[in-house]
């Protein structure tokens, strides 16, 4: 399931078949993540095809993403 909390603690719980979409600054989609009425949760991000279908889907443009590879501590 998944749910907003505010500031204050107070929880908003987002009900199947909607998202949940983060944007840029500039209101470019980065990240998307969907409550199927399965109860599972999808976490869609640039590259993946669905994310891509998504932002076809509802006229969107895809943010740019840039993902980190884990960092191992230790010396250099």
């Amino acid at each position: 399931m998944i749910q907003l909390r505010s500031q204050d603690g107070a929880v908003a719980r987002v009900t199947a078949d909607h998202a949940v979409e983060y944007v840029d600054s500039d209101g470019r989609l980065s990240v998307v993540v969907v409550q199927l009425r399965s109860g599972s949760v999808e976490i869609l991000t640039p590259g993946d095809p669905v994310f891509n279908a998504y932002c076809r889907t509802h006229k969107l443009t895809p943010s740019t993403v840039t993902v980190h590879e884990p960092f191992q501590g230790g010396h250099a």
